[in-house]
């Protein structure tokens, strides 16, 4: 199983291109959700709730980030939550040898992205590179892991690689 994980703390990763060099690189990376709070265990309720924005990124196949997603959960992760902000969801898909690799970002849409969830075209359809995994824009809310896991992922499944 290939997957990275990143935690971003100041917008480098927005930009496609710097996302998937900050994923494939070993120094900055984890290969395991649970990783990112290494050697504290992985809390329940991951927050992203910095002022200046963060988010979590990952990296892998469909079939390698739903099980790295679930094994996260079995070490006690529950939930990745965005209290105060509206939940950005968003992935691209790009070419990895014969592979075809997932990108995804959570993110709060304002802190995070600076958009504003009140314009439809600021939380519909592209961002960049980016494309919504969810075709709706919460606020407050957490995503449960199992569901990212079994079902939001999913959906990316499939789709052509465009970067």
């Amino acid at each position: 199983m290939s997957v990275d994980f990143y935690y971003d703390n100041n917008g480098a990763a927005k930009n496609a291109a710097n996302a998937i060099a900050i994923l494939r690189n070993d120094n900055s990376a984890r290969h395991s959700f649970a990783d990112l709070w290494n050697p504290n265990p992985v809390p329940a309720w991951a927050l992203l709730n910095a002022p200046a924005g963060d988010a979590f990124l990952m990296m892998g196949t469909t079939e390698d980030l739903s099980a790295a997603l679930l094994a996260a959960k079995s070490q006690g992760a529950m939930y990745i939550q965005i209290p105060g902000d509206h939940m950005a969801l968003w992935y691209l898909r790009r070419k990895s040898g014969t592979f075809t690799k997932t990108v995804v970002s959570v993110a709060p849409l304002r802190r995070y992205w600076g958009l504003n969830a009140n314009d439809p075209t600021q939380i519909h359809g592209q961002y960049g590179n980016w494309y919504p995994l969810w075709d709706y824009v919460y606020y407050d809310t957490a995503v449960d892991i199992a569901e990212l896991a079994s079902n939001a992922l999913y959906r990316a499944q499939g789709v052509e690689a465009w970067y």
